[in-house]
């Protein structure tokens, strides 16, 4: 038996969540799809708008075998830790397969980036650490040192 995960948040479900719960199964052709999601806090510690039961409700109702909840320490961290969290879990889980969303549906940029970010991450995080002693928060920090960055090489 071959299963899909997918890492969301479901806040609220809406018919883009849909569109890719359909996707992701027809895409693998897995034979479930599990799902990690947050619980009552969100990524960057916001409070759900929907409680974690309802969305649960709204992702089995339209497509997924089960929902495992990404447990607080991982939920509300930033992206990387969020995302380790959720692909550890599915890893344990015998998942076969991630699937994720995006607006471009190409995955090549984000390969471009990873490796622009591993080419670049002692001058990236020198600029985070000078951005985050202006004040700001570790995510808009990371955004600027990115524009940074890529002010100075236009391959970014």
């Amino acid at each position: 038996m071959q299963a899909v995960g997918i890492v969301v948040e479901y806040n609220p479900f809406h018919n883009g969540h849909l569109y890719q719960l359909t996707q992701a199964k027809k895409e693998t052709e897995a034979d479930i799809v599990i799902v990690v999601m947050s619980g009552t806090f969100l990524q960057r510690g916001e409070p759900a708008l929907i409680s974690k039961w309802s969305r649960t409700e709204m992702a089995l109702a339209n497509g997924a075998d089960l929902v495992i909840e990404l447990p607080y320490p991982f939920s509300t961290q930033k992206a990387e830790y969020f995302a380790n969290g959720a692909v550890q879990l599915l890893t344990e889980l015998g998942v076969e397969f991630v699937h994720f969303g995006s607006e471009a549906g190409n995955i090549l940029p984000f390969y471009e980036l990873v490796d622009a970010i591993q080419k670049d991450l002692s001058t990236i995080n020198s600029y985070v650490q000078e951005h985050m002693k202006q004040g700001l928060s570790y995510p808009r920090a990371f955004s600027d040192a990115l524009t940074r960055l890529n002010s100075r090489q236009p391959s970014l």
